[in-house]
């Protein structure tokens, strides 16, 4: 694996720090909202999934089978920290660029930046990412990023 760029871990560090605002707004406003004593409606992922009201990052969640030898992209020009399972048994967890740059920062054996067969590739594609199911069955992926 290689080593981080002294930009991709300020990127990381700067992630970190909208991560605990968006934490702390999102507490202020159940508070404000009594969304924590019960007499309002609960809330839901659509009330702060790419919400940009708290300064903090957008997050982008999504749950698809993808066939052996498919493909699942990523939102256009953006950059990021990404997190993907096949199942629960492979995975990774992922720094990206808005050129469509992958850098496995942890990640099961099987995951990799190379389009590899009987692997879990997380692809280049230009202005995005391309996460692509080469471990020889249709598998559905659990895919989160925050940019």
């Amino acid at each position: 694996m290689n080593e981080l760029t002294p930009q991709e871990i300020s990127e990381i560090k700067s992630l970190l720090v909208n991560l605990k605002s968006l934490k702390t707004s999102l507490k202020d406003f159940l508070v404000t909202h009594n969304h924590n004593k019960g007499n309002s409606a609960q809330l839901n992922e659509k009330d702060f999934l790419n919400h940009t009201a708290f300064g903090g990052p957008s997050i982008y969640k999504n749950i698809i089978t993808v066939v052996d030898d498919g493909y699942a992209y990523l939102p256009n020009s953006i950059s990021g920290i990404g997190f993907v399972s096949s199942e629960g048994v492979e995975g990774a967890v992922f720094l990206f660029t808005s050129a469509g740059v992958p850098t496995i920062l942890s990640g099961s054996t099987n995951a990799v930046t190379t389009d590899t067969d009987t692997k879990l590739c997380i692809l280049d594609n230009g202005t995005n990412i391309a996460i692509r199911n080469r471990l020889g069955s249709s598998k559905t992926l659990k895919i989160t990023i925050l940019y």
